[in-house]
């Protein structure tokens, strides 16, 4: 299972915590999350984030696990010393349950200008709920 993050600070809370901190326990997660039985711990195949605001949207991620791809997560860490009130934060380490480690099947990505993460496999189906979105 995957880990996500979100966040959306207002103006006030961001006087009153520390979002590299917070961003900062979200990556220790990458060492010591729990997995089920037989899979190995850690969320160690890949991570990003995505930072969205009324005028822009970036997505930064990697293929590599957070805390040893240090020139992407000191991307985050910047990007998030300019975090306003109302921006959103949307972050999420990957376990990998199917799929290369490959930065193509690390999240958040984007499809039809909606920005998503998800937690688990999906797989194309008939009746899904969006036909139009296109599966890589």
């Amino acid at each position: 299972m995957c880990r996500i993050f979100l966040a959306r600070p207002t103006d006030i809370s961001l006087q009153n915590i520390n979002l590299n901190k917070l961003v900062q326990y979200f990556a220790d997660l990458s060492e010591i999350g729990h997995l089920p039985c037989g899979i190995m711990g850690g969320h160690k195949d890949g991570f990003g984030f995505a930072f969205v605001n009324k005028s822009s949207k970036e997505i930064i991620k990697s293929p590599r696990p957070i805390l040893e791809d240090k020139e992407v997560y000191d991307q985050v860490q910047n990007r998030l010393n300019l975090i306003s009130g109302g921006d959103i934060i949307l972050g999420h380490l990957r376990a990998a349950t199917h799929g290369d480690q490959a930065i193509v099947n690390t999240h958040p990505f984007e499809r039809e200008n909606l920005i998503m993460v998800h937690n688990g496999s999906i797989d194309k189906r008939s009746d899904e709920p969006f036909p139009h979105l296109k599966c890589r």
